[in-house]
């Protein structure tokens, strides 16, 4: 588990700012777009994302904390050591993108789509993830405790090592050559066997 290397932030507003050190916790209500820059040592604060967009950003050490980051389109974007705490990410995509070091916690991430990217040290805790896309994934370093991916699909996605064991895995796709050396509990192999086609006698 990676720790964010933020030294000291000063507060600041999101209009106009150099995202370099700085805390954040205002809300705008009109559209920002916030292109071709490093958001590098930042802590966002209860912030409602609705009116910002991203275009050609990275972020580096940054903290998402009480966040509303709805629907938002994170696709072909960077992340070293970035944390959403107690955040609502419904619908957010993070197609193609280059994962370094992430960590949900405690979050509602339903819908997501991390199809297409390559993830290493990804910390996911306490969330909910239900109807969410990892298709085509890279995976390297995952942990799951107690995360709900019920309806989730994870195809073409290698997932030997990564345990499932403390989450819902209910109706979840997998893709049947991609599950050998996955982790689950007794419980939950009706979920997995049926892709090979046996049903159980109840």
């Amino acid at each position: 588990m990676f720790k964010l290397k933020i030294k000291y932030t000063e507060q600041d507003s999101l209009i106009n700012s150099d995202f370099n050190n700085k805390l954040y916790e205002d809300n705008i209500d009109e559209k920002l777009i916030i292109s071709d820059i490093k958001v590098d040592e930042c802590i966002f604060r209860k912030i409602d994302f609705e009116n910002i967009v991203f275009e050609n950003v990275e972020f580096i050490d940054v903290l998402f904390e009480d966040c509303t980051i709805t629907n938002k389109d994170f696709s072909k974007l960077l992340f070293r050591r970035c944390i959403f705490k107690n955040c609502k990410l419904l619908g957010s995509t993070f197609y193609d993108s280059d994962i370094n070091g992430m960590s949900i916690e405690n979050s509602n991430c339903d819908y997501c789509n991390f199809s297409g990217s390559k993830i290493t040290d990804f910390n996911i805790s306490d969330s909910k993830f239900n109807e969410s896309s990892f298709v085509e994934c890279e995976f390297n370093k995952i942990n799951f405790d107690n995360v709900d991916f019920s309806n989730s699909e994870f195809l073409n996605t290698k997932l030997s090592g990564i345990n499932f064991s403390s989450c819902n895995i209910n109706n979840c796709s997998f893709s049947m050559y991609n599950i050998k050396g996955m982790i689950i509990d007794r419980l939950q192999s009706e979920n997995i066997v049926e892709l090979l086609g046996i049903k159980f006698d109840k």
